[in-house]
């Protein structure tokens, strides 16, 4: 794992367009995630979703 984080730091770590790269892929895992775990909650419990967009959650943009 430490091997892996260390390629990752050095690859990206080249220029101020290859961190935002980083950035890009960790927001397109996150959203990816958030609606993996959506889905699971909404298939675990009997929660009414009309007028509530629980799939859109927030993304967070960083410069």
């Amino acid at each position: 794992m430490e091997q892996g984080l260390d390629v990752t730091l050095n690859y990206f770590s080249q220029s101020r367009e290859m961190q935002q790269r980083a950035l890009d892929i960790l927001q397109f895992k996150l959203d990816v995630l958030w609606v993996i775990a959506d889905a699971i909650m909404l298939a675990c419990t009997e929660i009414k979703t009309e007028g509530r967009d629980y799939l859109r959650q927030p993304v967070v943009h960083i410069s």
